[in-house]
């Protein structure tokens, strides 16, 4: 009997050495994990900076191109633009033409030839060709708009660029595949003023007569 109890004994001591002994390993494998976890996050800190310092450094770059290409770009973009524009003016006359049956005649009581008539002839132009699809924005070469005053003194825009004259016949326009219907104010681009062609195209003055240039 006494050794039955001894041997309960024996077996809770036993036991409990196991319980603790294992209370002991998690306790000591949890710390170790919270260590490795720190350690980690550490290493995740340190990395992430290292990536931002790597990414300012980009956008600093690209900035910097950014700043000295934008002469450029926007030379290009408004230069795309300003041709866009003539082209929608030569749809706007070409269609005036195909239904009225004759080129915009401007009346005779518009002295194109005294600046003092400027703003009735450009008035007038403006109204001829609004229901055609040509607004005043359409009118208005993008670089002399950002450049230069482009007001009148009523506070219209002038027009920049400047239709060629043609007689009453519906023939007349589409005769010479050399003579411009727009003819862009002023050498806004660099390569000579922008013509507009009975056909659409668009070509500067540079590349229609380059022995001025020369």
């Amino acid at each position: 009997m006494a050794q039955s109890h001894l041997d309960r004994a024996d077996t809770f001591f036993f036991k409990n050495a196991k319980v603790i002994g294992r209370t002991r390993t998690h306790g000591s494998g949890a710390v170790n994990l919270q260590r490795e976890h720190r350690r980690g996050a550490r290493n995740v800190w340190a990395f992430s900076l290292v990536e931002l310092s790597i990414a300012i450094g980009i956008i600093a770059v690209l900035t910097t191109l950014v700043i000295v290409g934008w002469p450029k770009i926007l030379a290009s973009s408004e230069t795309a633009r300003c041709m866009e524009n003539m082209r929608s003016l030569h749809i706007s006359l070409n269609s005036y033409v195909q239904d009225i049956g004759h080129w915009p005649q401007v009346p005779e009581e518009i002295d194109v030839s005294s600046d003092q008539n400027d703003s009735e002839y450009e008035d007038w132009w403006l109204n001829e060709l609004k229901n055609y699809g040509a607004t005043e924005e359409v009118w208005r070469c993008p670089t002399i708009k950002r450049t230069v005053s482009n007001k009148k003194p009523n506070g219209r825009p002038k027009l920049t660029y400047t239709p060629t004259p043609f007689d009453n016949s519906p023939f007349t326009p589409y005769r010479w595949s050399s003579q411009p219907w727009l003819v862009e104010t002023g050498n806004m681009h660099g390569n000579g003023a922008l013509l507009c062609f009975p056909d659409g195209s668009i070509k500067t003055i540079d590349d229609v007569v380059p022995s001025l240039v020369r």
